[in-house]
């Protein structure tokens, strides 16, 4: 009976609250992971056959722009997690990029809080699915949403990516900013000891590099690299605790108070 009452009230929460994670962290609690993603997939779906997708013409997709508070959330988190693609990857060829932002579940208030940014560009909302680790054999559970595709986003395409490979542009540093910063700290950082974590395992060894240079002259900080897999040649970014106080200044502004775990709050 507990358990269908929970399920009834999730169901009512999910309509009436886009931002549902802490009430479905407690549901999940009572029912079996399996059945529960299952559950709110099915009434996930019903609920997009509501939205209507409108095929915007390319006069209509040309009149969206990216610039300001946006694209810098938008830096801070393609620095993170945030992917973007191209599907004409041709050099000069005409075509128009789109982002996706993808988190654990844990995170699905930041989905949500990002969704809410960039609805606008939007056609769907978001939506969980999962993803089995090959090395484990266990399966991880995800939230993710991806724009539409439109030629507002082709700029930090051409900066950020070389044919499909994410990389470091050269003029980095003028592109830090503290909200940068702080949706980079939300999106892929991490509190470690007395410190903050950087996750940048996908960059090479020489990118970690330029992004410390590009942090410590920006902010006065005292960032280091470390090692995160030496096979693998995977290195992070660790900001000291020495800098935890100008850090904290420049980025708690903007960040949701859920996170503040990450910078050891």
């Amino acid at each position: 009976m507990k358990t269908k009452l929970l399920i009834i009230k999730f169901k009512q929460l999910l309509q009436d609250f886009p931002c549902f994670s802490l009430e479905k962290l407690k549901l999940k609690s009572f029912l079996n992971i399996k059945f529960f993603c299952n559950t709110y997939l099915l009434d996930q779906e019903e609920k997009n056959k509501k939205v209507i997708t409108k095929r915007l013409t390319n006069i209509e997709k040309s009149k969206f722009k990216i610039e300001g508070f946006l694209k810098e959330v938008l830096i801070g988190n393609i620095l993170g997690d945030a992917h973007m693609r191209k599907f004409n990857i041709n050099e000069g060829a005409k075509g128009s990029a789109r982002v996706r932002f993808l988190q654990s579940l844990a995170q699905s208030d930041f989905i949500y809080h990002l969704y809410e940014l960039f609805k606008d560009y939007c056609a769907s909302p978001p939506k969980e699915g999962s993803s089995l680790i090959k090395e484990s054999g266990n399966t991880r559970y995800n939230i993710s949403f991806a724009t539409r595709n439109l030629p507002c986003f082709n700029d930090l395409y051409s900066l950020f990516y070389n044919k499909r490979v994410k990389i470091i542009p050269l003029n980095i540093e003028e592109l830090l900013t503290p909200v940068v910063l702080a949706y980079w700290i939300m999106g892929d950082g991490s509190w470690s000891g007395s410190g903050v974590k950087l996750h940048t395992n996908s960059y090479t060894k020489d990118e970690v590099i330029l992004l410390i240079e590009s942090l410590n002259n920006k902010f006065n900080f005292n960032s280091s690299i470390n090692v995160a897999n030496l096979a693998k040649s995977q290195y992070i970014i660790y900001i000291p605790s020495r800098n935890m106080d100008q850090l904290r200044s420049l980025v708690l502004p903007y960040m949701l108070s859920s996170f503040h775990r990450k910078l050891g709050i």
